[in-house]
């Protein structure tokens, strides 16, 4: 099943290598921009293809939480930053282990 690629997927990159595939300048006519808004959304669905790794798709800029940080703190962070999960630390930054809402939830009940 093909992974669908949403509008606010489209990066700049897809964006060039469709301005690319079509030499590099085009007139702006209303089908000229839509057959470049169409190659872009060609180029970001082959760039999240399920073929990809891990390393393609992963969040870079880790948040993290130690592991005397309160739940109540931690499902602050959650929220605020719109994340599912995040790596819990040591006191020299070694992962320890994962917390994610599911796992708050469960404690709250």
């Amino acid at each position: 099943m093909e992974q669908l690629v949403k509008e606010s997927e489209i990066t700049r990159e897809d964006l060039r290598s469709a301005l690319a595939e079509l030499g590099g300048h085009v007139s702006m006519t209303d089908e000229d921009l839509m057959r470049v808004y169409d190659l872009a959304l060609d180029h970001a669905r082959r760039r999240v293809r399920p073929g990809n790794s891990v390393a393609d798709l992963m969040t870079k800029d880790v948040v993290t939480v130690k592991r005397n940080t309160t739940l109540d703190e931690t499902a602050r962070r959650l929220s605020g930053l719109r994340i599912s999960g995040m790596p819990v630390v040591d006191d020299e930054d070694h992962v320890i282990g994962v917390i994610g809402e599911l796992d708050i939830i469960i404690a709250d009940t």
